[in-house]
């Protein structure tokens, strides 16, 4: 077998895409000669440049509502022509003490996280499944499987993510279609460099559990979407992908 992830022809949409995380998986799926359409929740400068940067559509749109996640992937497919890989990747974090979570912190984190993503899923699965061919890949968190202290409602939301991933693996299997996540621990991006700047003891911590000694670049969950969202990667389905530096091994 020649290995070679090579995207070119297929078509993307990665949710949550102008920035951080999901910019770079936009980038990594361009550069593998994939077309993508990049989404943020609404249209802005940062989405436009995202999408001249890889030459694709500019979608907009709630994913915390059902409506605008079913709406998105259509946008998608009419936009791109079919819609080949979706990388649900659009996220909400509030990070708040258990304590002290409201009804607002939880419903929206679940509602975008999970809800969200379902629906997004299922309706791209409508179409992936009328050419017996997709690829969907939900990035989800170290926090699903490990308790961060601050982030309840974050890690509820990411382990649903998970078992969701291993249900729509064996329901759509014989459609042709392959359902993953990506599991990275935090990632160097603009938001947690905000988050270290006031929690530095937070920072520390998790550094110390990483055996790497080191935080994860965007880049690195944006490789591994690009391998699970290649023909290569056709017999790969259900899986937890943990780009966490051996996070989970400590």
């Amino acid at each position: 077998m020649s290995l070679t992830f090579d995207l070119t022809d297929r078509t993307a949409l990665v949710t949550g895409s102008s920035r951080g995380i999901g910019r770079a998986i936009a980038l990594a799926l361009h550069e593998a000669g994939c077309r993508v359409a990049v989404h943020g929740q609404t249209h802005g400068d940062e989405l436009a440049a995202m999408a001249g940067r890889v030459d694709g559509p500019a979608l907009a749109g709630d994913v915390g509502v059902v409506s605008d996640a079913r709406a998105v992937i259509d946008e998608a497919v009419a936009q791109l022509g079919r819609l080949d890989i979706l990388v649900n990747n659009a996220g909400f974090v509030e990070p708040m003490s258990a304590d002290v979570v409201t009804e607002e912190n939880w419903e929206r984190t679940l509602a975008v996280n999970l809800r969200g993503a379902f629906f997004a899923a299922q309706a791209a699965a409508g179409h992936m499944r009328l050419a017996k061919y997709g690829r969907i890949v939900n990035i989800s968190s170290q926090g699903a499987e490990v308790a961060i202290d601050g982030y309840l409602s974050y890690g509820v939301s990411k382990s649903g993510l998970n078992i969701m991933t291993k249900y729509l693996a064996s329901e759509w299997a014989s459609d042709g279609i392959t359902v993953n996540c990506v599991a990275p621990a935090f990632v160097r991006t603009d938001l947690t460099a905000e988050v270290f700047r006031l929690r530095p003891s937070l920072y520390e911590d998790q550094i110390r559990r990483v055996p790497v000694r080191r935080m994860c670049e965007p880049e690195e969950v944006g490789a591994a979407v690009v391998y699970l969202s290649s023909s290569e990667a056709g017999f790969v389905t259900g899986e937890i992908l943990h780009v966490d530096g051996g996070y989970l091994t400590e």
